[in-house]
C-alpha cells in the first residue's frame, strides 16, 4: 500500500510528544494502545529501531480507528474451493494477526480501505494462513470483483494452484454491486478518544496545549497526490506516513 506523499519540508524526527505517548502505552497493557503496539518499547531499544516501531504502532492505530468507522456490507462470501478456505479480515485484530503470520504489510492497510472498495481474504489450507487476496471493483464493470493482488508469506508470488482456488471461489458467487462504504467521522472520534483517553489523562493542561499547538502547526502540510502506479505489491520500509494523523487529533480538539 503507497502513502501520500507531502509537498513540504521534510521532518526528519517525529514529534516528541508522539514518541512519549507510544512509550508510555508499552507499560499500559489493558489498553488498546498497548494492544496495536508491534513491539513495546524498551530503554534498550535503538533509535533506527525506536522510529520502526513508532511508525509501526500509528499505522495500525489508523487502521484501528477506520475500521472502527468504516460503514459497509459484506461483498464476497467466505467459503472454500479446491481445498483452500477463503476468510474475510474485519476486524483490526484480524489484519494484525495476519500481517505478523504472513510477515506483510496489512496492518497498515487503512488508505486501502479508505479511498474504495477492497476487501482482504485470508487463504487457509487447513486453518494455516498460506496466501492473501486484495478483492476490487473491476475497473469496467463495478459488478464484478476483481483480484487486485495475490500474496504468499512476505509478499512472495502464490503457487499457481492458490491462484485456481481463488478463481473457483470467486467463480462460485452471485454478481452484485460493491455495497457503497463511508467513513463516519463522529464514530472515528468517538473511537480515538477511548484509545487515547488513558493517555491524555495523565497530561497537564500546559502539555496538552503544546500537543494541540504541534499539530496545529502540522496542519499546514498539504498532501500532493501522486499517480498509481501498476505494481500492487505492499512490501513494508517503503513510503512513510504523515508523523501524525492530523484529522484524527483535530477531531481532538474540537
Amino acid at each position: 500500500a503507497r502513502h501520500e506523499r507531502f509537498h513540504a519540508p521534510l521532518l526528519t524526527d517525529p514529534p516528541l510528544p508522539y514518541v512519549a505517548a507510544w512509550a508510555w502505552f508499552a507499560g499500559q497493557k489493558d489498553t488498546l494502545g498497548h494492544q496495536l503496539l508491534r513491539r513495546p518499547w524498551t530503554p534498550s531499544m535503538s533509535p533506527r529501531r525506536a522510529f520502526d516501531e513508532l511508525t509501526a504502532w500509528r499505522k495500525r492505530i489508523r487502521l484501528a480507528l477506520t475500521l472502527s468507522a468504516l460503514n459497509r456490507q459484506p461483498w464476497l462470501q467466505e467459503g472454500t474451493a479446491l481445498g483452500y478456505e477463503f476468510v474475510e479480515l474485519k476486524e483490526i485484530r484480524d489484519f494484525i494477526a495476519e500481517s505478523e503470520a504472513m510477515d506483510n504489510c496489512l496492518d497498515s492497510f487503512s488508505e486501502k480501505l479508505e479511498q474504495g472498495t477492497c476487501y482482504v481474504f485470508s487463504i487457509r489450507k487447513n486453518g494455516t494462513p498460506v496466501a492473501d487476496v486484495e478483492i476490487g471493483a473491476h475497473a469496467i464493470d463495478p459488478n464484478v470483483p476483481t483480484i487486485v493482488q495475490l500474496r504468499a508469506p512476505r509478499n512472495a508470488r502464490a503457487h499457481p494452484q492458490i491462484w485456481r482456488a481463488t478463481f473457483a471461489w470467486l467463480g462460485s458467487q452471485e454478481l452484485c454491486p460493491a455495497p457503497s462504504h463511508s467513513i463516519s467521522r463522529t464514530t472515528r472520534r468517538q473511537a480515538w478518544r477511548r484509545l487515547w483517553r488513558p493517555y491524555l489523562a495523565t497530561l497537564d493542561p500546559a502539555d496538552r496545549a503544546e500537543v494541540e499547538h504541534l499539530v496545529l502547526e502540522l496542519e499546514k502540510l498539504q498532501p500532493r497526490r501522486r499517480r498509481p502506479r501498476q505494481s500492487t505489491n505492499c512490501g513494508r520500509g517503503r513510503q512513510q506516513p504523515p508523523l501524525v494523523d492530523v484529522e484524527l487529533f483535530s477531531d481532538a480538539a474540537e
